[in-house]
């Protein structure tokens, strides 16, 4: 009797040392995708801030300020039927360039209906210039990079105050993603 009660404490005993040295391992593993989603959330907040998006929109600014002067400038046969669409035209643009800042994702889709109804009016042809087309879609570009980044620093900066929630592969291949898209991102109309 006294040989299995020591049996039985012993594999007690031994059990414990088990769960506790899975316990530390875990816990070492958290604090390694702790360490990794902050170091993470660190690298894409540094390509936030390098990123040209405000330049961007600065840029698309005085562009817009160009493409009034030609849209006031006389036009061919067709000028007073597409007034209305170049009125609406413009006013969604300045509309998109005063909310870029307190409303990006707004801004984007008001830049976004612009190019699909670029091109609608009567007569046909497109309403925005040759310099104007591409800088906005630079823009909308830039901006949904930019609205990603932030997304995925929301998701890093939670994983973080979860204490390790995320799984590393997670946090490595967004982080991946999101620096993939900035390499083949290629901006014209910023150069």
């Amino acid at each position: 009797a006294a040989a299995s009660l020591w049996f039985d404490s012993t594999g007690i005993m031994k059990s414990r040392a088990v769960l506790q040295e899975d316990e530390q391992r875990a816990q070492r593993q958290d604090d390694e995708r702790v360490s990794e989603a902050s170091a993470a959330a660190t690298r894409v907040r540094a390509l936030l801030a390098a990123s040209p998006t405000e330049r961007a929109w600065s840029k698309l600014a005085g562009e817009l300020e160009v493409q009034k002067m030609i849209w006031q400038s006389p036009r061919d046969a067709h000028k007073d039927r597409q007034d209305g669409y170049v009125t609406s035209l413009q006013s969604e643009l300045d509309l998109a360039l005063s909310i870029h800042v307190s409303q990006p994702e707004e801004a984007v889709t008001t830049l976004e209906r612009c190019l699909a109804c670029d091109g609608d009016s009567p007569g046909g042809g497109t309403l925005l210039s040759t310099s104007m087309l591409p800088m906005v879609e630079a823009v909308v570009h830039l901006e949904r990079m930019s609205l990603a980044r932030l997304s995925l620093i929301r998701y890093l900066e939670a994983s973080v105050a979860a204490g390790g929630g995320c799984r590393q592969s997670t946090a490595t291949a967004s982080t991946s993603a999101c620096a993939d898209a900035s390499a083949t991102g290629g901006c014209r109309g910023l150069d």
